[in-house]
């Protein structure tokens, strides 16, 4: 008796609205950055907030352009949540790590510091630009579908595969490999997600990637190549880093109760709230054409070796 009750709420959205990216820019701001969620923890994934009203769905009221390989669901009757997830995200990394026997924290560390080594030799090469032609800095390209496929094509019967394997391939090339396919693969969502944005047609003029999940948060190398890829700047908030979902339903639910004063229940959605940046990872643009290759060399592996797929 006298007890509140709150319905559920979808982790991706509460995700959102506790890592500050609740918001979305209005005609009065168009020259603010966009916030995006990117999350990297044994999943993967990349969302949005738009506002779109309940009373929009009507007839001759504006329709939302939601590209075909992202999802989209209400989570309040004025915003909707747009974005698309992997099944594999920190989970690629650990299964490498499993599998090359890397046990111990020491040899672990060691494997990862030379991925790095390598993609540091390849984002400082001197040539003018890169080939369409050539492989990947590691000499592998990877299909990290462990687990099935979500976003992009949802196709349950996925698998992963690595091509290119030689002699001269090492577990840093195999760990690198891992790294290199989950952002390629974020990178294909990131992509939908921006056309999504466009289709409002008032898009501010830069967006801004802000990290959360132990995976993302932990690796420097993964921030500096999802920057990379996206060209923009990725960074993690001291708020939230550590339980974004957690402080998002705290958010909904004290909107929820204090609906009267905040104006709505995803009150977050009515404004940004300050970041507290407490690491930023700023893109190497000339690197942009190199993930843009890098994507289609994968989807490329992916077109060849999905015909031998079960369906699920």
């Amino acid at each position: 008796k006298n007890v509140r009750l709150f319905l559920g709420i979808g982790d991706g959205v509460a995700a959102n609205v506790g890592s500050k990216c609740g918001g979305y820019p209005t005609s009065a701001s168009l020259s603010g950055s966009h916030r995006i969620a990117v999350t990297i923890g044994t999943s993967a994934a990349c969302r949005f907030v738009l506002p779109f009203s309940m009373k929009e769905t009507q007839p001759s009221r504006r329709n939302i352009s939601v590209p075909p390989g992202l999802f989209c669901y209400r989570v309040h009757r004025d915003h909707v949540l747009v974005g698309g997830a992997l099944t594999d995200g920190g989970s690629v990394v650990e299964w490498a790590r499993s599998l090359l026997n890397l046990q111990s924290d020491e040899s672990f560390h060691a494997c990862l510091e030379k991925a790095s080594e390598i993609y540091a030799r390849h984002s400082n090469s001197s040539d003018k630009g890169p080939d369409p032609s050539s492989s990947s800095p590691s000499g592998l390209t990877m299909i990290p579908f462990l687990s099935g496929e979500r976003s992009t094509g949802f196709r349950g019967g996925a698998q992963g595969c690595i091509s290119g394997l030689t002699r001269e391939i090492t577990p840093a090339h195999i760990m690198y490999s891992c790294l290199e396919s989950v952002i390629s693969r974020l990178g294909c969502v990131m992509e939908l997600v921006n056309e999504a944005r466009c289709s409002e047609g008032h898009v501010p003029s830069q967006g801004i990637l802000v990290a959360s999940g132990n995976a993302l948060e932990r690796s420097s190398l993964w921030r500096q190549m999802l920057a990379d890829c996206s060209s923009m700047d990725v960074v993690i908030d001291a708020d939230s880093s550590s339980e974004g979902s957690s402080r998002g339903v705290a958010m909904m639910v004290a909107g929820a109760l204090f609906k009267r004063e905040l104006g709505n229940p995803l009150a977050t959605c009515n404004f940004e709230e300050p970041l507290l940046i407490s690491h930023r990872t700023e893109p190497n643009v000339a690197a942009r054409e190199r993930w843009r290759i890098a994507i289609v060399r994968q989807e490329s592996l992916i077109n060849a070796v999905s015909s031998t797929w079960n369906e699920a």
